[in-house]
């Protein structure tokens, strides 16, 4: 899933909650939805500012290695 998609999906989850006029369980299931939302939208950015780092230093003439998104965390 892309970072707009479930940015997408999380606007929509808010906006429902918000109105408060969910059932307990359908808002524990909305709510459950936008924490799995919330990690991939997380994981996207932690990915893409790790490429943007090494496109940054690479330019730099500081390191020249692939962007590895199980590596270390920034």
């Amino acid at each position: 899933m892309k970072l707009e998609q479930a940015l997408t999906q999380l606007e929509e989850i808010v906006n429902q909650m918000e109105r408060g006029d969910l059932e307990l369980d359908q808002a524990l299931r909305l709510y459950e939805k936008g924490v799995r939302l919330c990690a991939t939208c997380t994981q996207e950015l932690e990915q893409a500012k790790g490429k943007l780092l090494i496109l940054q230093q690479s330019a730099q003439g500081l390191s020249e290695q692939p962007f590895d998104p199980e590596g270390d965390k920034l």
